[in-house]
Parts: structure tokens; C-alpha cells; sequence
């Protein structure tokens, strides 16, 4: 349990090899500092660990786990990063170098005034299975922040019910590259109409986002804040609909079956 302005797990230069596994990462109510920090070139694979209830405050970012770049290589499995609260930007995990997720759980977590309530990528990200649910932001990316010279992959993935108060509920990639093959992008929300489940901006060349058979998207459910969904709200950019080009190789749909 971390000390109040500190974070409770510090890694530094972390051999290849090294593991963490079984523990539950948080600092007590009333005691503020991340959860993880992960940095100097540590290789590090983290298994159903919990990091949850870790607070950053004044004007604090990156409240469960940051990855520093500092050429880290990091893989969490079957863990959980829950309820994680920022008063800035990143609720969840923030990823500045090299991060693999294999079905994790990311959920609860706030980002109360900036970006990224679930997930900030930065560099190089997969996620493999696993939810993203229930994470808000009062600014852009309610589940999942993919930036500018981020390489995000997601695979067979739940992005659900999460909220943006500005655009981007379920992921917002912005001018980062980003694949996004056989996941479920549903019932997310955004104050700002045509972006609710995906919001991209940036080249679309840069998106590969579905495919045929299993590699499809369901996009579904997705809405603005005080109305009902729409075929606009499930994918766009900050100007309009991209549901004619997603189209053929997504199940975009108003509501979820």
C-alpha cells in the first residue's frame, strides 16, 4: 500500500524475466499516488495482479500504471486496473513504450480533466482480448487515448459503456496508427455527435479497423449524450459519419441486439 504523493510499485531496470504475480496494487482511501510506475528499461510481465483505488491529485496524471520511455517492455495478463481516479489526464494505464495487455480487465477508471479515462497510448500497444468498460474522461477518449506516434493493435476486444465529454466514448485515435480487428465497440457515449464508439483523426490509411469473418467489428449501441443512437454516432471523425466506409467490413448498427 503506497505512501500519500507516491506511487505504491516502483520498477527500475527490471531484468528480462522478471515477474509479478497475484498482487493487489492501491493506496488507502485519503492517500493519493500512483499505482505503478514502470521505467529504465525494465522487462517485466505482470500476471492477475489488481490495481485498483490509487488516486493522482492536483492536477496529477497517469493514476494506476505509467510506462515510461525508457526502452520498457511490459506484458500484464488476467489483471485488472479498476477505479483508478485522476484529476488530469489517465484514469487507467498510460503507455509511453512497449505494452502488451492479455485479457485484462480496465474499468471504473476517471480521468477528471483531461484525456483517457481507460487507456493513453503513447508507443507501441497490443491488446489481446479483455474489456474496456465503464471508464470516463471529462475530455477525449472515455475508454482508450491512442496519440500521435502511437502503434495501437486490439484484437478481439469488449469496448463498451464507457464516456467521453467531448468526442471519442469508446476509442479516439488521434493521428496515431491503429488496428482494430473482432472486437464489440458498443453503448459508449460523447457529448459530440458522429464519434461516439470510434473517433479518428488523422489519414484514414493510418486505421485498419475490421476485415471479413472473425475479424469484423460489431460497432453498435454508441450515442451522444441526450439523444438516441444513430449510424452517425457509431464511427466518424470530427467532422462527419465514416460509417460508409467502415461499413462493408463492420457490422455497424443504431442498437445491439
Amino acid at each position: 500500500m503506497g505512501d500519500s504523493g507516491s506511487c505504491t510499485v516502483g520498477m527500475h531496470g527490471c531484468p528480462e524475466g522478471t515477474t509479478m504475480e497475484g498482487f493487489i496494487i492501491t493506496h488507502a482511501t485519503g492517500v493519493y499516488g500512483k499505482g505503478m510506475y514502470i521505467r529504465d528499461e525494465s522487462c517485466v510481465s505482470i500476471i492477475k495482479c489488481t490495481i485498483t483505488g490509487n488516486e493522482i491529485t492536483g492536477g496529477g496524471n497517469d493514476a494506476g500504471i505509467w510506462i515510461d520511455y525508457d526502452n520498457n517492455d511490459v506484458i500484464l495478463s488476467d489483471c485488472t486496473i479498476s477505479n483508478n481516479i485522476s484529476s488530469s489526464s489517465v484514469g487507467g494505464i498510460f503507455n509511453d513504450d512497449s505494452l502488451t495487455l492479455n485479457n485484462c480487465t480496465i474499468s471504473g477508471n476517471q480521468a477528471n480533466g483531461g484525456n483517457a479515462g481507460g487507456i493513453q497510448n503513447r508507443g507501441t500497444m497490443i491488446i489481446n482480448g479483455g474489456s474496456i468498460t465503464g471508464n470516463s474522461t471529462s475530455s477525449s477518449g472515455g475508454g482508450i487515448y491512442n496519440g500521435s506516434g502511437g502503434a495501437l493493435t486490439i484484437n478481439d476486444a469488449e469496448i463498451s459503456g464507457n464516456s467521453a465529454g467531448s468526442v471519442g466514448g469508446g476509442i479516439y485515435n488521434n493521428w496515431g496508427m491503429m488496428t482494430v480487428k473482432g472486437c464489440t465497440i458498443s453503448n459508449n457515449n460523447a457529448v459530440t455527435n458522429f464519434s461516439a464508439g470510434i473517433c479518428i483523426v488523422g489519414p484514414l490509411s493510418y486505421n485498419f479497423i475490421g476485415g471479413s469473418g472473425a475479424d469484423m467489428n460489431t460497432i453498435c449501441g454508441n450515442y451522444t449524450t441526450g439523444d438516441s443512437p444513430t449510424l452517425e454516432d457509431q464511427i466518424g471523425d470530427t467532422i462527419g459519419s465514416l460509417y460508409g466506409t467502415y461499413s462493408g467490413t463492420n457490422n455497424i448498427e443504431v442498437t445491439c441486439d
